[in-house]
């Protein structure tokens, strides 16, 4: 019997029309936890603080709590990152290098616009300043399309001014030292030269994005392959974010450099990379204190007019800023044999 009615008008009883399990335990002191309207004949029992239940059901109990661990938006990205995966790996009979890590970088902004809002836009090219410098080519580039489109863009590809650009992404096939050397040589350039407040004629805004790289195959640097590298990322790492190697590992850095290991169930290590990325896009164009303060600014004015008063002006800039000779492929660490 599923439970048992107790005698109307008991005080010691639930009320008259409500049904006790008869698994259950009342605490007479304060209240009837364990009680539900007698709708069905056998009614399941329900969890709650009070109810006893018996040890021959609690390993199942136990069972079903982990299973619902995963929420099905866990297990949805899970799945998402193993299309990638499998998406990526299709691609190994193509001949065509180049034609292959484009292949790439376009799943890889395929994933990351399922999860961003239509304000942002994801392109690939280069990112100018106000002075006129250029960075190098960028694999993937994330922009606010609330502030300045970019100048030129034809499908994806374009040139995008830099007060819009909330982050970038390298995409790498085999993530070698070189790999990893050269990507933060080039965002070094980045954030100092090109995202460098001297060269702007709004001084008072960051324009430094967030830096990520994700590479697919290989087992990556020996100086990173375990929570050891923490120390060697410190000392030798200052623009990247967040590094993922898909199915080896991801890095981050906060305070310090922390690692998440691969789960061939769960992909955490990627997931854990794209979610993080995601969360800084959002927070830094919710940020931007240029769309908050009201201020009118000639952005439109100062990259697509020629007034001839402003050329000295940028020239000094030019002239007078950072030494950007010194910015060279792979100074920005020592190198490393490759693992």
């Amino acid at each position: 019997m599923a439970g048992a009615t107790a005698r109307p008008g008991s005080r010691r009883g639930p009320p008259a029309g409500v049904t006790v399990f008869a698994n259950a335990i009342i605490n007479k002191t304060t209240s009837y936890p364990c009680i539900a309207p007698r709708v069905q004949k056998h009614a399941p029992p329900r969890c709650c603080g009070n109810m006893h239940i018996p040890p021959n059901v609690r390993p199942n109990c136990r069972t079903n709590l982990t299973q619902m661990e995963r929420t099905i938006i866990q297990r949805y990205a899970s799945s998402i990152i193993s299309g990638l995966v499998q998406k990526i790996d299709s691609l190994s009979k193509l001949d065509h290098n180049l034609t292959k890590g484009e292949l790439r970088e376009l799943f890889v902004s395929d994933i990351l616009n399922l999860f961003l809002s239509e304000q942002f836009g994801i392109g690939s090219g280069i990112i100018i300043n106000q002075s006129g410098l250029q960075s190098k080519q960028t694999d993937i580039i994330i922009y606010d399309k609330r502030l300045i489109p970019p100048f030129i863009l034809r499908q994806s590809l374009g040139v995008f001014p830099v007060e819009s650009v909330l982050a970038v992404i390298e995409v790498k096939s085999n993530l070698t030292m070189n790999a990893l050397l050269k990507t933060e040589s080039d965002f070094t350039y980045l954030r100092e030269i090109i995202c460098n407040k001297h060269y702007s004629l709004y001084e008072d805004i960051d324009l430094a994005p967030t830096c990520a790289l994700i590479g697919f195959y290989g087992n990556g640097p020996k100086s990173i392959k375990d929570q050891d590298g923490s120390q060697w990322l410190k000392s030798n790492i200052k623009h990247l974010m967040t590094i993922c190697l898909v199915n080896k590992y991801s890095w981050l850095r906060s305070k310090n450099w922390t690692i998440c290991n691969h789960n061939p169930d769960t992909y955490e290590e990627t997931k854990r990379f794209i979610a993080v990325l995601l969360d800084n896009i959002r927070t830094k164009a919710s940020r931007a204190p240029y769309l908050l303060d009201g201020k009118h600014r000639d952005w439109f004015s100062i990259y697509l007019r020629d007034q001839g008063g402003l050329k000295p002006i940028f020239e000094q800039k030019i002239a007078t800023g950072p030494n950007r000779s010194v910015y060279v492929i792979g100074s920005s660490a020592p190198r490393e044999s490759s693992g």
